[in-house]
Order: C-alpha cells, then structure tokens, then sequence
C-alpha cells in the first residue's frame, strides 16, 4: 500500500476549513492543522476541535497573521475594505523594512461566504427592495496567484 501525503492545513478550524480537513483525515492522510493556542481553548471552536481530536488530527500551534480574504497588496477595492486593506498594507511594510522573516498567507475571497446576504453589510437575508452598489458598479476583475515569501 503506497503511503498517503501528509497535509498541513492553515485556516482548518474555519468555515471551510473544518470540512477540508475532516475530509483528509477520513481519505487516510496524516493530518495537521495550524493553529493559535487560544484557538484550542475556545468556546466558539470547541466542537470543531473535539472532532479533530477524536480523529487523531496533529495541531501545530503557531502565531501565523491572517488576510482574511484578498491580498492587501494585489486588490482595487472601494470602501470601506480600502481603508482597511491600506493599513494592512503599511503593516506588512513595517515588517519587511524590519527585517522581520515573514510568509504571506492570503485565502482569497469565498463568495459563498456573502452570497446569503448579496454582500449587503448588517444584513442578515436577502434584501427584498433595495440593494446597495459600492463604488460605481463598473470593477474591472483580474485572476492572479501570487506566491510571496
């Protein structure tokens, strides 16, 4: 029987993630997941890492800053993501003018994920009469990868 591959996870307690991960596990791979220390006492991933546990899943515990979404230094976007995505943006300057080793890390957006609300901020259903365009409703979309180290 050939060996399976070994697999790290970052992002593996998330809304996707968990799910990735159970699947790897149950295909047979050894199976780790990257991890926050706090993220292994929380209440609010509690079940996810009793699941884990019981499926013999490896945490790496690791302080590892999160994007949460687009690259801050490959997206155009309108507000109020601009401002945000401009302050983590100085952030990674100051760490590579530092001298600080770094890995950026970046998920990309999951349109599932605001596809509920139609990306309506505060609103927790579909909007019935009125839908809220950011910016002129014209964003020119460009695929990228970018792998930075």
């Amino acid at each position: 029987m050939a060996l399976k591959s070994r697999i790290l996870f970052i992002g593996g307690t998330g809304y996707i993630g968990k799910y990735i991960v159970k699947a790897s596990v149950l295909a047979g791979h050894p199976t780790f997941v990257l991890v926050r220390e706090s993220t292994l006492s929380s209440a609010s991933k509690e079940q996810v890492m009793e699941t884990f546990k019981s499926l013999n899943v490896n945490f790496i515990i690791r302080f590892f800053p999160s994007e949460f979404a687009n690259d801050v230094d490959h997206v155009h976007t309108v507000e109020p993501a601009k401002t945000l995505f401009a302050t983590k943006a100085k952030i990674r300057r100051v760490v590579e003018a530092e001298g600080i080793p770094y890995t950026y890390v970046t998920s990309n957006f999951f349109s599932g994920y605001f596809l509920p609300t139609i990306s309506q901020i505060g609103a927790s259903a579909p909007p019935t009469d009125t839908v809220i365009i950011l910016g002129d409703g014209n964003p020119k979309g460009k695929d990228r990868v970018f792998i930075e180290t």
